[in-house]
């Protein structure tokens, strides 16, 4: 069978054996690493309580922070990764960027695992983009997200609720989201679809202010191709958004408007 029943074991069981495997799973692709400086440019340290797994086996930082080593040989304006070397128990810095294991559930290079990427600014003192490479690609929270620094998922970001990222927000996929906050602005979207009018033209309340419209993109589609349409526009008066085409391939179209607000 392709799924296999490790907990195989009750209260009063003595199956050493069916417990070190439950055990040893519980921790695999374990990340709960706290950096200090995490939110500013300055050079972190790992700090104690930081617990995670490396190959198969769980560490844990006890006694005092781990500084990592390696930064002088970063080069300037470059991305570079904290690893935990393995084969010498220490925290280490390098440009060589890791590949994802399926086995181990982490970003890894040979027996070492990448824990965060940063990167190193042109001046080649800073410590920027402090990111924590977990997930290898879609990434779905049931409620609201914040993240204090930056974010990148490498498929599709799905939040139930509402994200906020404080910094740099980097999505290979979709985004889905009820709203989206940076720092400087809350955005938020509007999709509209319908059919256009004998004219190619159509007008429909949008039900958002329209001093807080940022921006209105429109298709129609001709039956072959979906067209930007010739003008998008929404009235202050009465917030209602006006969409005209050419009436020769446009009439009786289907159309897709986006509109981009702020909150």
């Amino acid at each position: 069978m392709s799924v296999e029943k490790i907990s195989d074991f009750a209260v009063g069981d003595i199956d050493l054996t069916a417990m070190m495997a439950t055990l040893n799973k519980a921790y695999k692709g374990q990340a709960q690493v706290t950096l200090s400086n995490y939110d500013n440019d300055s050079a972190p340290v790992v700090k104690v309580g930081s617990v995670f797994d490396d190959n198969g086996t769980q560490y844990a930082v006890t006694g005092s922070d781990e500084t990592p080593t390696g930064y002088s040989g970063i080069s300037n304006s470059k991305t570079f990764y904290l690893y935990f070397d393995e084969s010498a128990e220490t925290f280490i810095y390098s440009e060589t960027a890791p590949t994802w294991s399926d086995d181990l559930q982490g970003w890894y290079n040979g027996n070492d695992r990448a824990l965060f990427s940063m990167y190193k600014d042109s001046g080649g003192t800073l410590y920027q983009k402090k990111n924590l490479l977990l997930v290898q690609n879609n990434l779905t929270v049931s409620n609201d997200l914040t993240v204090n620094n930056d974010l990148t998922v490498n498929n599709d970001l799905t939040v139930s609720e509402d994200l906020t990222v404080n910094n740099d927000l980097t999505v290979t996929g979709d985004i889905i989201t009820n709203s989206l906050y940076t720092t400087n602005v809350q955005v938020k979207m509007k999709l509209f679809t319908g059919t256009l009018d004998s004219n190619g033209n159509i007008t429909f309340s949008s039900g958002i202010t329209a001093n807080k419209v940022l921006t209105i993109e429109a298709l129609y589609y001709t039956g072959a191709v979906w067209t930007p349409v010739d003008v998008a526009k929404i009235y202050s008066s009465n917030n209602n958004i006006s969409l005209e085409a050419p009436q020769t391939y446009a009439a009786n179209k289907s159309y897709r408007c986006l509109l981009i607000y702020e909150a």
